[in-house]
């Protein structure tokens, strides 16, 4: 019987420096790629992920919609936390 695989949303602007990541996590993952956040909002709506993953520089930008409802639907459905890391793995701040 075939294991589920955890659904994963992340919010990037496609590059190649973002590939091997998302590679690696294609690998484990169900990976839904997105690269605004309204789109990132519209799935958190409807679906469920088991983790969003963003870049540091995009997540300035959702820290700033905060203050709408919709925003706020995100951090509700995060529920444990945000962390944010740099490319190697190491949190950040």
């Amino acid at each position: 019987m075939e294991v589920p695989r955890n659904r994963v949303l992340v919010l990037a602007t496609p590059s190649t420096v973002n590939s091997v990541a998302i590679n690696c996590l294609k690998s484990q993952c169900d990976v839904q790629e997105v690269d605004s956040i309204d789109k990132a909002i519209e799935l958190i709506k409807g679906d469920h992920f088991t983790a969003i993953f963003s870049e540091a520089a995009d997540f300035l930008p959702l820290e700033r919609a905060l203050i709408s409802q919709q925003a706020n639907l995100i951090l509700n459905t995060i529920g444990e936390g945000v962390c944010i890391v740099d490319r190697e793995g190491a949190p950040t701040g």
